[in-house]
């Protein structure tokens, strides 16, 4: 996690999940990591690195995010952008979208759920929250499908969403620039939110299921 810090803007929810789930560890693991490594480029490359950095961020962020509606990059932002909102608009719809992600993560993280739907309600939730997300970091979905794939379903219904958005999710990196080129518009959320709807009743249904499963495995050891 610490490591991350050379990816920022796909660790995100990573602060929000670890202190929701009570991770102290990991946290202080991941702070003294990231320290290390900040203090070893600052001792071999100098001061000077972080000050480029900081300027080439600034720059990055207006000519690549804002200024330029990339067919690879499927970010709400982008999305709203290619639906024709400013900057200032697609920040706040951005925003909005950021909000319910980061507390959907806190929620789950904070409750009793498996660590495999934890783990992809944050990955998924990451997608939405981070402006600057490309087809091509979502190689990590396929991870995601396998983690919910494992989950128990409890209708026909649940499944065959599962099913629709673990597609949708893994087809997203190769459609995604084909079809803002045909259309000049960024479907990108459309295809990640469907299975993080998904996730999220699965960690709500989970605690039921467990309890349920553990009450009726004492009652037959009662039995026995």
């Amino acid at each position: 996690f610490g490591m991350m810090i050379y990816k920022p803007h796909l660790a995100l929810l990573l602060p929000v999940a670890l202190i929701a789930g009570r991770q102290w560890r990991a946290i202080a693991a991941a702070a003294v990591t990231a320290g290390v490594l900040l203090g070893l480029s600052w001792l071999v490359f100098g001061p000077e690195l972080w000050g480029h950095y900081l300027r080439i961020l600034t720059a990055f962020r207006h000519v690549i995010v804002e200024s330029n509606i990339s067919p690879r990059v499927v970010s709400v932002f982008i999305a709203a952008r290619s639906l024709g909102a400013s900057v200032a608009t697609a920040y706040w719809v951005q925003g909005a979208f950021g909000v319910i992600a980061c507390c959907a993560v806190a929620a789950v993280w904070f409750k009793q759920a498996p660590a495999a739907v934890k783990n992809a309600v944050l990955l998924l939730g990451t997608c939405l929250v981070t402006p600057y997300v490309l087809d091509y970091d979502l190689v990590f979905g396929a991870i995601v499908v396998a983690w919910l794939w494992q989950q128990p379903v409890a209708s026909e219904r649940a499944e065959r969403a599962l099913q629709i958005g673990s597609g949708m999710l893994l087809v997203l990196p190769l459609v995604a620039a084909a079809l803002a080129h045909l259309t000049g518009l960024a479907f990108g959320p459309l295809f990640i939110l469907p299975l993080f709807v998904v996730a999220l009743q699965m960690s709500f249904g989970a605690m039921p299921a467990a309890v349920t499963a553990s009450s009726s495995s004492r009652l037959s050891s009662a039995q026995s």
